[in-house]
């Protein structure tokens, strides 16, 4: 237990800064995308609860970036994620009355109940996971970025040979390509500070439905302070982990969540990750509406922490 409570707190304190509340490097409709509903919002979709814990039950609310300990007879809302350890049970009440069984590892708290019904737009939707056999995009994603000519990533479809990918501003498509992979860096004209873009994505032959994410290029001068905070933890002699978390503080500050992930993977694929290393990646995938890959983080970091 002492373990995983030192891994949320880790979290914490490295993510706080996410919340877009004092430094707002994102426009008012990103925004919305990114926020995650407000506690007044849950409570009206209530009816659902945690009515068996037994044994070592985490919870991650919607929202919060804290995983903690919790207990029977807690009300559960759309959005939360239920950490099962081995050798624990935990039991859900959907608002219909049916009961699910979690299974062992991360869950979505309410994957197992029906969906609910319910046009009241005061009733936030479930976080529901993106088709995997779509081309989701992966970068840039509800995220803002450094970067005026970034790499655009998405999720490869079974069977597709091409895909077509498109950047819109608020006047129309500005860039459009035909590639073969899944990836490609982007080579239109400089992408403008401070505006907003949509990226686009199509398999050929319409295998899948078409994909799109919206991102931000931050503001000249918030790009220049994050410049200069880089280059200041760069100069303070840190282990390589060590100055990764610095990155991680600074862009998180300034919602760049593509820089931030990018940076932990880099860690990971280093073979210097930690189960902190996991949990942040979780939370990060969480935050821009990726929750399987969240998910799949999620249970490294509890496997490696077990």
């Amino acid at each position: 237990m002492k373990r995983t409570l030192s891994i949320a707190i880790v979290v914490t304190l490295m993510l706080s800064s996410a919340q877009l509340c004092e430094s707002q490097p994102v426009k008012q409709s990103v925004n919305r995308t990114l926020a995650q509903s407000l506690p007044p919002a849950q409570a009206a979709a209530g009816g659902y609860w945690l009515i068996e814990a037994s044994g070592e039950v985490l919870l991650h609310r919607a929202g919060n970036e804290q995983i903690t300990p919790v207990s029977e007879n807690t009300q559960i809302h759309p959005g939360d994620l239920l950490i099962v350890r081995k050798g624990a049970s935990a039991t859900v009440r959907c608002a219909d009355g049916r009961t699910w069984k979690l299974p062992e590892g991360v869950s979505g708290a309410l994957n197992g109940c029906p969906m609910p019904n319910n046009q009241d737009p005061r009733v936030p939707t479930l976080r529901s996971p993106v088709d995997e056999n779509s081309p989701y995009i992966i970068s840039p994603r509800q995220t803002a970025l450094l970067d005026e000519r970034p790499i655009l990533r998405w999720n490869a479809v079974k069977g597709a040979k091409h895909y077509t990918v498109k950047i819109r501003n608020a006047t129309g498509v500005i860039w459009e390509a035909r590639v073969n992979s899944a990836k490609i860096a982007y080579s239109g004209s400089s992408l403008q500070p401070g505006e907003e873009y949509q990226i686009i994505v199509r398999a050929d032959d319409n295998l899948a439905p078409m994909e799109s994410a919206i991102f931000l290029v931050l503001e000249k001068h918030k790009a220049e302070a994050v410049r200069d905070k880089l280059n200041a933890a760069a100069q303070q002699g840190l282990s390589e982990p060590a100055q990764a978390l610095a990155k991680i503080h600074i862009y998180s500050n300034y919602g760049l969540f593509a820089d931030a992930i990018e940076t932990l993977e880099t860690l990971v694929l280093g073979g210097k990750s930690t189960p902190a290393v996991y949990q942040m990646l979780g939370a990060l995938y969480d935050r821009v509406g990726l929750t399987q890959q969240a998910e799949r983080y999620y249970s490294q970091a509890f496997n490696v922490g077990s």
